[in-house]
């Protein structure tokens, strides 16, 4: 399984450097000079990027990014793009200063809130994250991936949140569950939602294994889910289900875990074995995500 911390670590890049909208609240011949504006410097940017550019050159289109923050004071874009290009340039104080000023212009600018958001995570900083990501949710109820970024900061940082662990674990699930909603075929949504109930106390083993199922049916690679599978059924004792998704895993990489859960499933829930109360079992991770050279 690969750490939660990763993915969130992922989300944040992507989150950091998306295009922003044009902000909604100017004039309509504003907002076009806007848009045009920002389509230049964000040409002008990646082909510096792709040239391998100078520190001079780079200073000029902070320059331009500057005065057309002077030109245009009152647009949350402007303050959002030039937020970005800041980061990218690893002035993030002046990126924070830049994006919360689009903040204070549109207090419901899902991007800005979004950069905010991302930024206060990479940063250290993650309850006020978690703020700007519901705050976001709020705004853009639709938007998957501010859900799964909402959920991440939730279980991720739950002892840094100044919230309970249950409130945690409950505001995770829900920003998971609702991201996979709205985007059922995105394998990593899927993924992130069902790994959180090896954590979370008292688990939902029947959901769990619904979400397991969906992961399975949109991954190419099946072994990995399948073991999945195998382990939830044995939580919810139907050693049938748990055998029957191990005979379907093929890859010699995963005969390490294969066996072990066979194995598991041979002295927990074989007849004549007492079955263990699903959700009983309390662990960081995933068993079969355990290090295969380990007895």
């Amino acid at each position: 399984m690969r750490v939660v911390r990763n993915r969130q670590q992922s989300l944040v890049a992507c989150a950091l450097f998306c295009a922003a909208a044009t902000s909604l609240s100017v004039p309509v011949g504003e907002a076009d000079a806007i848009a045009t504006a920002l389509q230049d410097l964000n040409l002008r940017q990646v082909a510096l990027t792709a040239q391998g550019a100078g520190a001079e050159d780079w200073k000029t289109l902070g320059v331009d990014f500057v005065a057309l923050v002077a030109r245009f004071p009152e647009s949350a874009s402007i303050r959002d793009a030039h937020g970005g290009f800041l980061w990218e340039r690893n002035d993030h104080q002046g990126a924070m200063r830049e994006w919360q000023a689009g903040e204070r212009i549109e207090p419901k600018n899902a991007a800005v809130l979004n950069h905010l958001a991302a930024a206060c995570v990479a940063m250290g900083e993650p309850r006020a994250g978690l703020g700007y990501y519901l705050r976001a949710t709020d705004v853009v109820p639709e938007d998957a991936l501010t859900h799964f970024s909402a959920a991440n900061v939730a279980c991720l940082f739950r002892h840094d949140l100044g919230r309970t662990e249950e409130e945690c674990f409950r505001l995770a699930l829900k920003h998971f569950a609702e991201a996979h909603r709205l985007a059922p075929k995105n394998p990593e949504f899927a993924r992130g939602y069902a790994e959180t109930f090896y954590i979370v106390p008292n688990p939902d083993w029947e959901t769990a294994r619904m979400v397991w199922t969906k992961y399975l049916n949109i991954v190419p690679e099946k072994d990995f889910a399948l073991l999945n599978l195998a382990r939830v059924h044995l939580k919810r004792g139907d050693a049938e289900n748990a055998r029957a998704c191990l005979s379907r895993v093929t890859g010699k990489g995963s005969e390490i875990l294969k066996n072990r859960l066979a194995a598991r499933i041979e002295a927990e829930i074989s007849p004549g074995k007492t079955p263990k109360t699903p959700g009983t079992e309390k662990t960081l991770k995933p068993a079969i995500d355990e290090n295969p050279e380990r007895p």
